[in-house]
């Protein structure tokens, strides 16, 4: 006969069919929906925190070291090639996080929300992002 040792009294031992009924972990059918829930949430906030970097670091490059390579007056570099269109990178960028904050997780129509986001963006942003890899 089959046998496996109880928990809490080692050495003791119980078949299998002598276990006590409701010896099973009980699960709530809600548990897996709010761990689903809660990973969306922090999926979005991954995403939205990820694009604010992004953001910001696309206006360092815009501001701070186009300007410090304008001054210098790099006789070498063509600065408005490597510039071309990073006003229209961050646009887009500036429009899908300000769309991606507005997805509340809460919301029953949260992951439509989130993907309408992107829809709302994508040709914009497969134009720009053209021309940007482009150069």
């Amino acid at each position: 006969m089959d046998t496996c040792a109880m928990a809490g009294a080692p050495g003791t031992r119980m078949s299998i069919a002598e276990e006590p009924e409701g010896s099973e972990m009980p699960v709530e059918p809600d548990y897996h929906s709010d761990k689903m829930k809660q990973k969306q949430h922090l999926a979005t906030e991954e995403l939205i925190t990820s694009e604010r970097s992004y953001l910001r670091l696309l206006q360092l490059c815009c501001v701070d070291i186009r300007g410090n390579l304008q001054r210098l007056q790099m006789p070498l570099l063509n600065l408005e090639a490597m510039f071309s269109n990073i006003e229209d990178v961050i646009a887009v960028s500036v429009h899908l996080l300000s769309l991606l904050e507005q997805t509340d997780p809460s919301d029953p129509r949260f992951l439509s929300a989130l993907s309408d986001a992107f829809f709302t963006v994508k040709g914009d942003m497969e134009m720009v992002y053209r021309e940007y890899c482009a150069n």
